[in-house]
């Protein structure tokens, strides 16, 4: 189980014990100890469990999110989400 923080921009998927232990600090903890992530791909190797920390750490390099850059074409049949959700989707 693993919860995400925001931390300046960039998103952290982190492990549980991060939220105990910012409590029993007092405060919050640097995040990077409690990140989580695995090496390779899931079981039926659908997702790249390296993905998420690759695109904080990009992030965190080059100041621009995961789409930065990029066009998108939605082809076929769809219901059109809110513009405003669609936005905040590419900006990540």
């Amino acid at each position: 189980m693993a919860v995400e923080f925001d931390s300046s921009e960039c998103r952290w998927i982190l492990k549980l014990d991060y939220l105990s232990s910012c409590n029993q600090a007092g405060k919050f903890l640097a995040e990077e100890p409690y990140e989580w992530h695995k090496n390779g791909l899931s079981e039926d190797g659908a997702i790249n469990l390296e993905a998420p920390r690759k695109w904080r750490q990009l992030q965190e390099r080059t100041c621009h999110g995961e789409f930065y850059g990029m066009r998108i074409i939605v082809y076929g049949e769809c219901i059109a989400p809110p513009l405003d959700t669609l936005k905040r989707a590419v900006k990540g």
